[in-house]
């Protein structure tokens, strides 16, 4: 009967293909094969699927039909012509195992319910494509294809799991092919049901996986919490495998797709295989952490870290896209579970205390996965509590492992009591040893302060004679560079005294001359008037002394001798300045004034040097003026020297520059001469007391010293550059309010 019911069917699909290029709809066609589909439904189809009258989601898994198009490529219409070459499905679940193979899925379906919506749920299922096609009396209906090669946003239904509108009436009958494209593990479930039972199934599972996921989102907070409270790294490697557990269970119930990357199907067609090797990766590095392997069993800590390794080239070969190879590895890689669960048993017997804390969760564990695996071939029903084994026995791992590494935790304290009252111990024998040393301690300890006190004061004396020498130092210092500058401030006085000198004898012979003529008037006048001969006489005296003459040259002896006292002014002014060295008192002062006063001091010193003045506007300091004076004075008198202690080309000269300028809070005082530098050596030793590069005579070795003082009274900061034969910058920066004001 089944030869002659396929002979039949061959001939008709011969007069079909015969017929394509005819009018025949494409409908009509399709109706054709649902009606040939239903004829020869014998022993070559299963029964037709029931759908509950209740609409309460049904398993269908064993009653369809399975065939695996090894080609990959063929066409709905060559899968309906292998009609014969489908098998019977006999398990609840859909297991293909990893293959390469399209699989195509055929089922009838009769709507005996009065629902108008029935849906096909496709449940865990990660497959790169799938696409469900409907052959009626009316002709083909397709949905999809949908699956991880695809964004997410394309499925009709916002939820990891598959599902299909049958869009089958009321009493009516369909026959569906289901067509399943996938690199990883091909098992899922198939179930039918109402619209309504299906979604609230639907809104029950993301309930559950919602709990899950918070279970092992407070286990990691909990553990990191720990880490940071006891830096332990048993729990930073826990912390690390109980977050990729989590994601891992996440991402194969497809939650990573939907809410991580739903736009990137190259990861997710990546990410079963990726957490596979994440998952027993972390595992094996907190299980060698924890059971302190390294010490225990070392041999077998390096087995452990190979498989490490292993399960990090795993990761990057399906990061490469050879998806499938890393699938079989991992399953080949499967066998380090058993590893761990027989390390675990051996430490256990031996009486490890952390290992049978272990041992229990790791068994708890692997019996999920065993009931879990049993499921997907048979061997055990599909349900919700089969379905959910690895989920619970997970969940139990981490609460139990949190509880080993509490349990650690008593262990420490309980060794920190011990600890403790050994400690207490040893303080309340030593304690009887130090009542007895301590009335021999008193008597030194007084003996020893009374020859402290003899000390101290001893030191305070040597203090003050220090202190005394030390001001004596500085005012030799002041006298010193006051001596050096005598000469200078002479010539400085004596060159407009000199000139008004100069000025006066021209002045009084030409003030004589005046007073001749004016005699010479009184002489002539009368009341009669002047005579012709006497206008005459007045007039060869005029021509005689030259008047006009004499008057101009009386008012350029005197602007002269204004100058020259004017001159005078200035450089007492500057004196007075300058003379403030003793002032104690911080006070506002003009730093270019300041500059400018001691410039004039050292006027006599820079015959054969170029001064180069840029002084900024400033507003006036709180500081020490005299203080401040001293320090300018013994820089500049360093510079001086340096240049006059230099040979310079024809083409160049000597020269200093002086810059001021000024922040909201700093004022900075740039002192640049290209004289001979310093040597690295000198420089490191410029603020030391007593030392000198000057000639013995010249230099007291105390200037730098009293800069540096003078700055760190004044809370400022010195900066020196300079190189040999080139030159020295010395930087200053003063705040405009000392902090010790």
């Amino acid at each position: 009967m089944k030869k002659e019911k396929t002979l039949l069917y061959s001939t008709i699909l011969d007069w079909l293909k015969k017929k394509q290029k005819s009018t025949l709809s494409s409908d009509f066609k399709y109706s054709l094969s649902f009606i040939l589909l239903l004829f020869i439904n014998g022993t070559a189809l299963s029964s037709t699927i029931q759908a509950p009258k209740d609409g309460t989601p049904q398993l269908i898994g064993d009653k369809v039909l399975i065939y695996l198009d090894d080609s990959q490529n063929k066409t709905l219409n060559e899968i309906i012509d292998l009609t014969d070459e489908f098998e019977q499905n006999s398990r609840d679940v859909v297991n293909a195992q990893v293959t390469s193979s399209t699989v195509w899925l055929k089922f009838i379906i009769e709507n005996s319910t009065s629902f108008e919506e029935l849906l096909l749920q496709v449940m865990t299922c990660n497959a790169d494509e799938i696409t469900l096609y409907k052959l009626t009396e009316e002709g083909l209906h397709k949905e999809g294809p949908y699956g991880q090669t695809l964004p997410f946003k394309e499925r009709n239904f916002d939820h990891p799991h598959f599902i299909f509108q049958l869009k089958l009436p009321p009493s009516k009958t369909a026959t569906y092919f289901l067509s399943i494209k996938n690199q990883d593990q091909t098992t899922f479930a198939l179930q039918i049901g109402s619209q309504k039972s299906i979604l609230e199934g639907i809104f029950d599972y993301d309930i559950s996986n919602g709990i899950y996921l918070g279970i092992f989102l407070v286990m990691f907070i909990y553990n990191i919490f720990l880490y940071l409270t006891t830096k332990n790294k048993d729990y930073l490697s826990y912390s690390a495998f109980v977050l990729a557990f989590g994601i891992g269970l996440f991402t194969m119930a497809g939650y990573s797709f939907k809410y991580f990357w739903p736009a990137s199907p190259w990861l997710e067609q990546r990410s079963i295989v990726l957490v596979s090797a994440i998952i027993p990766f972390s595992a094996l590095i907190f299980a060698r952490s924890f059971l302190n392997l390294k010490t225990n069993l070392p041999k077998t800590s390096k087995l452990i870290l190979g498989f490490v390794i292993t399960y990090g080239i795993v990761f990057f070969i399906a990061l490469a896209g050879y998806i499938q190879l890393g699938q079989k590895l991992i399953l080949a890689l499967f066998i380090s579970v058993f590893l761990i669960f027989g390390v675990a048993l051996k430490l256990s017997l031996s009486g490890h205390r952390k290992a049978k804390f272990y041992l229990a969760a790791w068994s708890v564990y692997l019996v999920g996965i065993i009931v879990f695996v049993l499921k997907d071939f048979g061997i055990v029903p599909y349900n919700v509590i089969t379905n959910r084994m690895m989920h619970f026995g997970s969940v139990l791992e981490v609460v139990l492992l949190s509880f080993a590494l509490g349990d650690y935790i008593n262990i420490l304290r309980k060794e920190k009591e011990e600890s403790q009252k050994k400690v207490l111990k040893e303080l309340q024998r030593n304690e009887q040893i130090i009542k007895g040393q301590n009335t021999m301690l008193e008597k030194k300890v007084n003996e020893r302060t009374q020859k402290l006190e003899t000390t101290n004061l001893v030191l305070s004396d040597a203090m003050k004679e220090l202190k005394d020498a030390q001001s004596q130092l500085v005012d030799a210092e002041k006298m010193a560079s006051l001596g050096q500058l005598t000469a200078g401030i002479a010539h400085e006085i004596n060159n407009p005294i000199n000139f008004v000198s100069s000025n006066i004898s021209p002045l009084k012979k030409d003030i004589d001359d005046l007073k001749e003529i004016i005699d010479r008037y009184e002489t002539v006048t009368t009341d009669e008037g002047i005579s012709a001969a006497q206008t005459k006489l007045i007039r060869e005296l005029k021509e005689e002394i030259d008047l006009d003459f004499t008057l101009v040259e009386i008012d350029t002896l005197l602007a002269g001798i204004k100058d020259g006292a004017d001159r005078t002014a200035e450089i007492v002014k500057g004196l007075k300045n300058f003379s403030r060295l003793d002032e104690s008192l911080i006070k506002a002062a003009d730093i270019n004034e300041g500059i400018k006063s001691t410039l004039l001091i050292l006027k006599s010193k820079f015959s054969n040097i170029q001064l180069v003045e840029d002084y900024g506007d400033l507003v006036p300091v709180q500081c020490l003026p005299g203080k401040l004076n001293q320090l300018f004075m013994n820089i500049l008198d360093n510079a001086i020297y340096a240049c006059t202690k230099k040979e310079y080309p024809s083409e160049s000269t000597a020269r200093i520059t002086i810059v001021t300028s000024q922040s909201k809070t700093n004022t900075t005082i740039k002192l640049n001469d290209n004289g001979i530098g310093m040597d690295t050596q000198t420089q490191n030793k410029i603020f030391e007391p007593f030392f000198t590069t000057k000639d013995v005579g010249e230099g007291t070795g105390l200037g730098m010293s009293i800069v540096h003082g003078i700055i760190t009274n004044h809370s400022g900061d010195i900066n020196i550059k300079t190189k040999l034969g080139i030159g020295t910058e010395i930087m200053i920066n003063l705040p405009r309010v000392p902090n010790n004001s």
